[in-house]
C-alpha cells in the first residue's frame, strides 16, 4: 500500500459540494469520503482500505463510528 494520497479541502459550501468537488478532482481508483466531525484511530485509514486491496469482490466498506 503506497502513500499516495490526497486530501481536498472543503471549502465550506456544504457537503453536497465538498462531495461534487472530490468527485470532479479524484484520479484514483478508492474514495475515502469522511464528514467533518470525523476522528481516525491510528490504522483506520488502513483497516478501511485493506478490504478492497486484497479482495476485488469487494466494492465498499464501512467503519463502525462510536
Amino acid at each position: 500500500m503506497g502513500n499516495k494520497f490526497k486530501q481536498i479541502v472543503d471549502p465550506r459550501h456544504g457537503k453536497p459540494y465538498a462531495l461534487k468537488l472530490a468527485f470532479k478532482k479524484a484520479k484514483g481508483s478508492i474514495l475515502l469520503l469522511t464528514d467533518g466531525d470525523t476522528k481516525f484511530s491510528k490504522g483506520s485509514v488502513k483497516n478501511l482500505l485493506n478490504p478492497l486491496l486484497t479482495n476485488e469482490k469487494v466494492g465498499g466498506v464501512t467503519g463502525r463510528p462510536f
